[in-house]
């Protein structure tokens, strides 16, 4: 049981949308005269044009280089140059409420690390952590043994 799975493409596009659009108001405001000047000329066009071509350039490897790979043992959360292993034996509490509401996987490991994980296109990987971590507690368990972590 090997699946290589991607985060979600509209999450990840939504996510450099909006930065995408707050750099250009950073843009806006930091050449402030430029773009309120009555006549634009070449230096208008060229500074929208350079932060959508980075935004764009950014945002391609980025979704090539975000995804999931699901073992019979294990997650690997790959993200950029980085791997990031998550033993199902090491899962405690996953909160199915707020991972399906949100869509993004939010468990928490016996080390007391909580983490996120985004869902891919179809749940796959949600699916995957709830069948593959056979040590999961219930939530009373969790609140009982863990009093101090805020669910």
């Amino acid at each position: 049981m090997c699946m290589k799975l991607r985060v979600a493409f509209w999450r990840t596009f939504t996510t450099f949308l909006i930065a995408t659009i707050l750099l250009m108001a950073a843009f806006f405001f930091m050449f402030f005269e430029t773009f309120v000047g009555k006549e634009w000329t070449w230096v208008q066009p060229t500074i929208i044009a350079v932060v959508v071509v980075s935004s764009i350039a950014f945002f391609i490897p980025t979704y090539l280089n975000n995804y999931y790979i699901v073992q019979k043992k294990y997650l690997i959360q790959h993200k950029g140059r980085r791997e990031y292993i998550y033993y199902f034996s090491e899962v405690l509490y996953i909160d199915e409420k707020q991972s399906e509401k949100k869509k993004v996987i939010c468990f928490f490991t016996n080390k007391g690390h909580v983490r996120y994980l985004t869902f891919d296109k179809e749940g796959k990987i949600y699916k995957a952590m709830i069948a593959g971590a056979k040590n999961r507690m219930s939530t009373e368990e969790f609140k009982e043994n863990y009093p101090k972590i805020k669910l």
